[in-house]
């Protein structure tokens, strides 16, 4: 596949960047082919869910230290999640052009699009510093009696001062910024890993298509919404499935929106 990307990286990258109209309800395909490359190679994929589900602990386990960071931690693995698919996309260009699935071929593909991919992550970066930083201060400013072994969400309904407010906010700022993500990552992302184009003009590209689709894309972010609170819910249990499943959608979705 490096090759087969190499040979094209140049062409690809300058080639014009058309924008497709898909039905609404195409989430729904882009969902049951993502199952499809799953059952496909189902050890990679269980592969790539596992090492996110452990970043997923890793954040469980430092938000026991402070339960009221538990939206913060939330939002967090939403933020970073376009890029910790990565290779989800690679591994689903794989499937669909015949070739098998591999880590090492991925992993030599991303690091030719290393400085784009880069700059992308510094803008990521930058939203998650602004998420925790206005989050602590919304914590400290609004429930600075919320008690250390609480949660935001339970304190809010105990009507513990402040922690409502508190809430509202911070369930405001998530929005806000999960959508800044999800508009400029859901198809920018991709088109970095498949043409290399620059950053900047993978993240105005990904805006064209939100724009174009508003309502196909605001059902797509709230089936993600969904199977990841689900994958939160059950513990994690899920989350080494649901995760390959939505990078593989994500990848497909990319496909459908971009010639």
């Amino acid at each position: 596949m490096t090759a087969h990307y190499s040979h094209n990286q140049h062409h690809r990258a300058s080639e014009p960047i058309q924008v497709r109209r898909v039905d609404r309800d195409q989430p729904f395909a882009w969902l049951a082919a993502g199952w499809r490359d799953f059952i496909t190679s189902p050890g990679h994929s269980l592969l790539y869910g596992a090492s996110f589900t452990l970043f997923c602990g890793v954040l469980m386990l430092l938000n026991g230290t402070y339960p009221g960071f538990l939206l913060v931690y939330l939002a967090t693995l939403l933020i970073v999640g376009p890029l910790l698919a990565l290779g989800t996309y690679t591994a689903a260009w794989q499937l669909e052009n015949g070739f098998p699935v591999s880590i090492s071929e991925s992993l030599s593909l991303i690091l030719t699009r290393l400085g784009n991919l880069a700059l992308l992550g510094f803008c990521l970066l930058i939203v998650l510093t602004i998420w925790v930083k206005l989050s602590a201060l919304i914590l400290a400013l609004q429930a600075h009696q919320l008690p250390t072994d609480q949660t935001l969400i339970s304190a809010a309904m105990q009507d513990i001062p402040g922690a409502k407010s508190a809430l509202i906010l911070m369930l405001g700022l998530a929005l806000l910024l999960l959508t800044v993500v999800f508009v400029c990552g859901v198809a920018g992302v991709p088109l970095i890993v498949d043409r290399n184009v620059e950053a900047m003009r993978a993240i105005r590209s990904s805006i064209r298509t939100v724009l174009q689709n508003p309502l196909t894309m605001l059902c797509w972010a709230l089936m993600i919404l969904v199977l990841f609170g689900i994958g939160v819910i059950t513990g994690l249990v899920l989350m080494p499935v649901l995760f390959p499943v939505l990078g593989y959608a994500s990848w497909h979705c990319y496909e459908d929106l971009i010639e």
